[in-house]
């Protein structure tokens, strides 16, 4: 089975929509936009705000994604192997 990092609705796994699923080797873009929110156990993460090659905009995890480029205030991800 392969893995997947779902871009949700708002930085959060509970109480969030899933609004796109994103594979390895999938791109993303993120302008800079970033909050933090407490996940399992109290533990907090960095979320990012980026939008996906299909247009959709949505929240994910930073520790998934990985800089490609940079170009101007855009940065390009892609998901951790």
């Amino acid at each position: 089975m392969k893995s997947s990092l779902l871009v949700r609705d708002i930085p959060a796994t509970e109480g969030s929509m899933a609004l796109a699923r994103l594979h390895n080797d999938d791109v993303v873009i993120w302008r800079g936009q970033i909050t933090f929110s407490e996940v399992n156990n109290n533990r907090v993460e960095a979320w990012v705000k980026v939008t996906t090659e299909e247009g959709v905009e949505g929240w994910s995890r930073l520790y998934y994604l990985r800089p490609e480029s940079y170009k101007n205030i855009e940065y390009i991800v892609t998901k951790r192997h």
